[in-house]
């Protein structure tokens, strides 16, 4: 894991929501979501809205 990815990693565990979406794609080395990435996404963005 690269020093960037790391210090992004530990940003996600102490701050959660102040981690912009740029910094969590640079967590993913081909620049591609999983299909159950994409699943949790929605499911948060949905829980957040209120919708779920």
């Amino acid at each position: 894991m690269s020093r960037d990815s790391a210090a992004i990693l530990a940003k996600l565990r102490n701050n959660p929501r102040g981690v912009r979406f740029s910094e969590l794609s640079k967590l993913n080395a081909k620049g591609m979501a999983k299909p159950y990435q994409v699943r949790q996404v929605i499911k948060a963005i949905e829980k957040l809205e209120g919708t779920t």
